[in-house]
């Protein structure tokens, strides 16, 4: 099953699409400033979503692993399980 198939919105996948387009530090200070720029652009109701969707995810370590080369198909070359892991804490911790 593709990830297209289990996450049909492609909440997160759109959000780290943003995140390259915005090229945002890979840091926490630069997750808390993409979260602000995400609610601003999309919207609290579609960050609340992007959290529900994001909870899935982390339910599944190999989805993990599947989304870090979303990152990298975004030019992300450095990202990695546990950058994204702490990305999530993040996020849901929002």
């Amino acid at each position: 099953m593709t990830l297209k198939d289990k996450y049909p919105n492609e909440y997160f996948a759109h959000w780290i699409g943003m995140l390259s387009a915005t090229e945002c530090p890979l840091t926490a200070d630069g997750f808390e400033e993409q979260i602000a720029s995400y609610i601003e652009f999309e919207g609290e109701e579609e960050f609340r979503a992007l959290q529900e969707e994001v909870k899935l995810i982390v339910e599944d370590e190999e989805d993990l692993e599947d989304f870090v080369h979303v990152a990298k198909y975004f030019k992300m070359p450095t990202f990695t399980v546990p950058k994204m892991k702490q990305m999530i804490a993040i996020i849901l911790a929002e």
